[in-house]
């Protein structure tokens, strides 16, 4: 496999630009796609080095506008393991995120009328007519920053951070509802620095219904990792009256430890906690946890 960018010289000379469509039902593959730096698809399509990718969601609008940096190549065992399965993919590029701030929403007919795109977003795959590509990138902002660059000839990486904040905190849908929900404060410390308040799901994002705000709870960042790491749960007390955190043994003696057995600050409304089926599954995948594990309840 040739190293990164080695065709870079070559696609330069003849720049393409496709538009990829991620389906309704998987949503957070953009998340995975980003963190990873690939895309994988199902056919043989000739997208090189130097190419424009723009994600595009289905149902929704653009998410995305990346470049690709190595071609596409056949799919090997030794290459890293890829979070999608729900289809058997051959090829695999990878890319740089160039901007993910959308500029504003855009139908797929008005797109396709702008740019003369005649294919279907169902196709996967779709090339956009040569010279409709400055179309799509002026849809995102940033789109006047030389891509890799802040002007200078030092690298732009606040973009990057700043993509990775936002989708770290979650479906800005969902983050607003449980930033109301709880009252803009972290649900265990109170922290009200929303800057670092995530939108947590307990239950692994499966689709729109997982975006219920039973399934999340709002917290700063640090506990969300740990949350996720399975290093912290939560449990119902043994009345219902309350959500208590149960702490792993690696965390004791850490700062983290002072949280033991400390209640959740709640929603006002009831249907806005956390569905009890979805903690119990999440503390099952704990393997520290169990009845000999937990603190103290509430008398």
């Amino acid at each position: 496999m040739p190293p990164p960018g080695a065709n870079l010289e070559k696609a330069c000379l003849q720049v393409t630009a496709w538009i990829v469509t991620i389906s309704r039902d998987y949503p957070d593959h953009w998340d995975y796609a980003v963190e990873r730096e690939f895309w994988d698809i199902t056919n043989a399509k000739d997208i090189r080095a130097g190419d424009d990718v723009f994600f595009w969601q289905s149902g929704q609008s653009f998410v995305g506008w990346t470049r690709v940096t190595q071609d596409a190549v056949p799919i090997e065992e030794t290459m890293p393991e890829a979070p999608w399965n729900d289809r058997p993919y051959k090829r695999r590029f990878s890319f740089e995120l160039v901007s993910d701030d959308l500029r504003t929403d855009i139908r797929w007919g008005k797109m396709a009328a702008a740019t003369g795109v005649r294919e279907l977003p169902s196709n996967g795959q779709v090339s956009v007519p040569s010279g409709s590509e400055q179309f799509l990138r002026d849809l995102f902002n940033g789109s006047t920053l030389p891509p890799g660059g802040d002007g200078d000839g030092y690298p732009d990486t606040r973009k990057k951070v700043t993509a990775l904040i936002h989708r770290r905190q979650g479906q800005p849908q969902f983050r607003q509802k449980l930033l109301v929900a709880y009252r803009n404060k972290c649900a265990i410390t109170g922290s009200s620095v929303t800057e670092i308040l995530e939108a947590a799901h307990i239950q692994p994002y499966r689709g729109e219904h997982s975006h219920q705000t039973n399934n999340g709870i709002l917290m700063r960042s640090d506990l969300h990792t740990l949350f996720d790491l399975h290093l912290i749960t939560l449990e119902f007390s043994t009345d219902s009256s309350q959500i208590l955190v149960r702490v792993s043994e690696p965390m004791r003696g850490t700062e983290y430890d002072q949280y033991d057995s400390h209640a959740l600050s709640l929603p006002s409304a009831r249907q806005d906690w956390p569905a009890q089926a979805n903690l119990k599954a999440h503390h099952d995948d704990c393997a520290w946890f169990s009845s000999a594990t937990r603190g103290p309840q509430p008398e």
